[in-house]
């Protein structure tokens, strides 16, 4: 699916840029393996983290419809296309949470 205009986004290792206010809000799609990468790495089995719990992933299109943008998700194939069409017709900033498989990678 491609979108009818121009999407722009703008991310840093400390997060995304405020565009909401240009004239193209911007659409993100965020993949979420349930993986933390590196630090997944070091809380392997075997590695020590002094007993502290397991991290785990937050729910990051609720984090953003609390701050007021659109947050969508699609946990299933089958979603995939509902959440995209969601996505580009919202009126402002928004975000797809993308559930994916990590053993697929």
């Amino acid at each position: 699916m491609v979108p009818p205009r121009a999407v722009t986004v703008y991310s840093t290792r400390t997060g995304t840029s405020p565009l909401s206010n240009t004239a193209c809000p911007p659409k993100h799609v965020l993949l979420d393996n349930g993986s933390l990468g590196k630090i997944s790495k070091s809380s392997s089995p075997g590695a020590s983290r002094c007993g502290r719990p397991p991290l785990v992933n937050p729910d990051f299109a609720d984090f953003t419809r609390s701050c007021g943008a659109t947050g969508l998700t699609a946990r299933t194939p089958g979603e995939l296309d509902d959440a995209m069409r969601e996505l580009f017709a919202a009126g402002g900033p928004a975000l797809l949470h993308l559930y994916t498989d990590a053993t697929l990678v």
